[in-house]
């Protein structure tokens, strides 16, 4: 790799490391990332916003997917985000704290100006905050 290649893969590599730090640092700036991530359809930038309990149940849906479907198509758990995350239902224009401790919280989804009653719950995690996606019902978690 030349000089100018290396600086520009070093600088990206920056970047990323410092966009990914400042958006765990509070629990609003960690689900504006998340959001945001969602809408452009960033499922690899999803996927690291995610708590690990939450990574872990979509790669352990993924396993079963794949085992369901005959194994003629590997299913990551990132697959599973795409999925998921089609048209917003709701057009979020913000976030507000609805609660937090040292270890857990809450974001409060606001659209159009209006509070609405849609919570994000977030994790902490190594010092940084993590979503923690809905649980599905015990069928789907567990057969």
């Amino acid at each position: 790799m030349t000089g100018w290649k290396a600086a520009l893969a070093a600088l990206a590599l920056l970047g990323a490391v410092a966009c990914g730090d400042a958006a765990g640092r509070t629990p609003e700036k960690a689900a504006r990332a998340f959001l945001e991530a969602a809408a452009d359809g960033q499922t690899e930038q999803l996927f690291a916003l995610l708590a690990p309990t939450s990574r872990a149940l979509l790669q352990q849906l993924a396993n079963r997917a794949t085992a369901e479907a005959g194994g003629q198509r590997r299913l990551k758990a990132q697959d599973l985000l795409v999925l998921g995350f089609g048209r917003p239902r709701l057009e979020v224009s913000g976030v507000e704290l609805s609660y937090a401790d040292r270890e857990r919280a809450q974001v409060r989804l606001i659209s159009q100006g209006e509070r609405g009653n849609e919570l994000l719950d977030l994790q902490r995690v190594d010092g940084h905050w993590r979503v923690v996606l809905p649980q599905p019902a015990a069928s789907l978690r567990n057969e």
